[in-house]
């Protein structure tokens, strides 16, 4: 790689100095490379909007219009293979009943969120899959649809008809993520399904993910590359009819029985909600104006070799 790691803080902090021996001859241009983690996403902004840090690898969409919008820093986007996901453990109670998933789902406006989130950098998602990766349907997939009278039947149908009191985990520190779980719970609030916002320390909230320590969670699901199993492969365990698809697609080469195995397995996700897609959005990096080269994929990660700063 054009970096060899040089200092590292376990708690955070990272620093890469210039690979003498990198296989691209005069590359890396630039000397060193630290990375800061900064917990909070306006402490971050002011942090660049002040010239104390170079870029912020993923800038809350709340800010992006302040960073495009000062005359010393800009964006930099590409198409993301993200879809930004309300996700439930199946292994609770309340969410293990297909009716409680479906009512929730039925109760929160996913476009109005998508609108007021995420500033046009962003589309209301139907399927689980990006729009980036071949084979989605998030045009022509029947997703559930927003529906308050239908969501108060959907859950008169379910165990718990009269409600029941639960929690919702975030990552502190991001805005976004804590007005999408407010909305999540002004929603739940509608059809009697009372919602405590746990926010917690990132840590935290990736252990408690890891050991299936929650009832619902809002988090994204990433393609690492550029093919629909990528998703699949770590969200498809709803049902065996499910996984069978998810196997067939594996084997299948592409084309139109790819294609069909694949919209089939995304309307039984659509169905049955074992996590509700809430918008694909793309990938937004900040950076101040003179930073040049700086090249971000649609999976996330992020390539310096080629970054410069213009004098």
């Amino acid at each position: 790689g054009p970096f060899a790691v040089s200092e590292w803080d376990p708690s955070g902090d990272l620093t890469f100095v210039k690979n003498e021996y990198y296989w691209q001859e005069g590359k890396p241009y630039i000397d060193e490379l630290v990375y800061k983690v900064v917990d909070d996403d306006n402490q971050a902004l002011n942090q660049l909007l002040a010239g104390e840090i170079d870029g912020i690898e993923d800038l809350s969409l709340s800010n992006a219009a302040n960073v495009d919008g000062n005359a010393d820093t800009k964006t930099a986007t590409s198409f993301s293979y993200n879809v930004e996901e309300l996700f439930f453990n199946t292994l609770d109670e309340h969410f293990s009943d297909e009716h409680v998933r479906r009512a929730l789902a039925m109760a929160i406006d996913r476009e109005s969120l998508t609108k007021a989130l995420t500033f046009g950098y962003a589309e209301i998602a139907n399927s689980v899959l990006p729009r980036t990766l071949l084979y989605q349907t998030n045009d022509t997939v029947n997703a559930i649809s927003y529906d308050i009278d239908a969501a108060k039947e959907e859950l008169a149908q379910s165990a718990y008809p009269d409600g029941f009191d639960t929690t919702i985990s975030i990552a502190s520190g991001n805005n976004t993520r804590l007005q999408e779980a407010q909305i999540i719970q002004a929603a739940g609030a509608q059809i009697g399904i009372n919602i405590e916002i746990n926010a917690q320390e990132i840590s935290t909230f990736r252990s408690d993910f890891r050991d299936l320590n929650f009832s619902m969670m809002i988090n994204s699901a990433t393609a690492d590359y550029p093919d629909a199993n990528s998703i699949f492969a770590f969200q498809v365990d709803n049902n065996e009819t499910a996984a069978d698809l998810m196997r067939k697609g594996q084997v299948t080469p592409d084309g139109d029985e790819r294609a069909a195995v694949y919209e089939e397995l995304q309307q039984i996700l659509a169905d049955e909600v074992p996590y509700i897609p809430l918008y694909n959005s793309e990938n937004v990096v900040g950076l101040r104006d003179n930073v040049e080269g700086f090249t971000v994929l649609p999976n996330g990660s992020v390539h310096f070799e080629d970054v410069y700063f213009e004098e």
